[in-house]
């Protein structure tokens, strides 16, 4: 699981940074170690006053 994690904070890093994101957390299974291999991954984000998701995930 750690190298999970770690491949996906190497790539998700830049790409929120690049985007404003203030901060972010990963909750849910992979954070309580009990995830599974059909397990999603939930990732919790702080945007900027102003900033929604839905500009994050480009949809406005």
């Amino acid at each position: 699981m750690k190298n999970v994690l770690t491949d996906i904070k190497n790539k998700a890093l830049p790409v929120l940074q690049e985007e404003g994101v203030i901060r972010s957390s990963i909750f849910g299974s992979y954070a309580r170690g009990e995830n599974t291999i059909d397990s999603d991954i939930d990732v919790l984000v702080e945007l900027p006053k102003g900033k929604s998701l839905l500009d994050l995930v480009r949809l406005v």
